[in-house]
């Protein structure tokens, strides 16, 4: 119904916004609930569907990188908004933000010295969190929701 022809290299999650405007303008309203493959699993789209009023159901999708310290499966406990303690009781605090677009939060020097956790050659480690967490956490809660698994059931049965 909304169609759009682009180049190969123009990811899904960047015209999707457009054809949902297109939609409401061509039939006045649109449904409320949108269940989308992890190929859209992108913070400023998720947030813009958000913002339009949508439940958004996509599946979870793990990190690509391995940077982080294997204690971040264990989860830092946040005490503050720039602090938080990792699971041996070592805080971490806020040091700066990337253009990649993290926080980046630090140990003191030499505090992870005998760490089970630390990286090689005693490094200090570095707990990064994204800018965008607060929209990777809703999406990652939605499709455990009974909703968001009822959105996933008919979406991938629609596809058979």
């Amino acid at each position: 119904m909304a169609t759009e022809v682009t180049a190969a290299n123009v990811p899904g999650h960047q015209i999707l916004l457009q054809q949902v405007d297109e939609l409401r303008d061509v039939l006045g309203s649109y449904a409320k609930e949108i269940a989308l493959d992890a190929g859209y699993y992108n913070a400023r789209c998720a947030k813009a569907l958000f913002e339009r009023g949508f439940l958004v159901s996509l599946p979870y999708k793990p990190p690509r990188t391995k940077e982080q310290p294997p204690c971040k499966r264990i989860h830092f406990q946040r005490v503050h908004e720039t602090l938080y303690c990792c699971p041996n009781g070592i805080p971490f605090t806020y040091r700066t933000t990337t253009r990649q677009g993290y926080h980046e939060f630090k140990p003191p020097k030499n505090s992870c010295v005998g760490c089970p956790f630390a990286l090689k050659n005693n490094q200090d480690r570095v707990l990064r969190i994204s800018i965008h967490q607060p929209i990777y956490d809703r999406l990652r809660v939605i499709p455990l929701s009974w909703r968001g698994k009822i959105l996933s059931w008919v979406s991938f049965n629609l596809l058979l």
